[in-house]
């Protein structure tokens, strides 16, 4: 067995194939049955597994997003993002969703990387306001893009649908097209 079959997957499906691109226009939808097709080649594809966790957390579809991060969680431990994305479809498909699992989790790591302000952001230990004001003062877009993004999704699972539009449309103004999260709330806010 070659030893990363599915980087090689990845490659393919996100270089010689621009309609499903993250350099593709960010309107653009990636296909999920390409995805869906892949996954089903190679269940063990960590990317496959977490784009494939992003297009089901867009449609709506958390419970089934939660199996494919949860996958994705499994085949990288440590990846903070996975275990981001993985509560956030817990939380939204049930907003009393146990946060036992990411807290054990941040217990044995370091906050030293932005994603652990967006988490705690979605377990409500800081505002959505304080994780503006850090990543405003980081001075680097992608963490304003990710700051306002999960505190939508903090204010969606809490029913302030307001509120977390007003969010969204502030990741937009980031620019950050490469970034999901801001593929993410354009998909959002072209179906609300």
């Amino acid at each position: 067995m070659k030893p990363y079959p599915s980087i090689l997957v990845f490659a393919l499906l996100f270089v010689l194939l621009p309609a499903i691109s993250f350099g593709a226009p960010p309107d653009r939808p990636i296909s999920p049955g390409i995805i869906a097709a892949q996954i089903a080649k190679e269940p063990n594809s960590h990317p496959l597994r977490v784009v494939g966790g992003f297009l089901l957390f867009d449609q709506g579809k958390f419970e089934a997003a939660e199996t494919h991060f949860r996958k994705a969680t499994q085949l990288m431990p440590d990846d903070a993002y996975d275990r981001a994305w993985l509560f956030m479809a817990q939380l939204r498909r049930d907003k009393g969703a146990s946060d036992k699992d990411i807290r054990a989790f941040l217990a044995k790591k370091h906050a030293d990387e932005f994603v652990y302000t967006d988490i705690a952001v979605l377990l409500s230990d800081i505002t959505p306001e304080a994780a503006i004001e850090k990543a405003k003062a980081s001075g680097d877009a992608g963490n304003l893009c990710e700051a306002h993004y999960y505190a939508a999704q903090r204010l969606l699972a809490d029913g302030q649908i307001p509120q977390a539009k007003a969010h969204l449309m502030e990741v937009l103004n980031t620019k950050k097209e490469t970034f999901w999260e801001y593929r993410s709330a354009i998909a959002w806010l072209k179906s609300n």
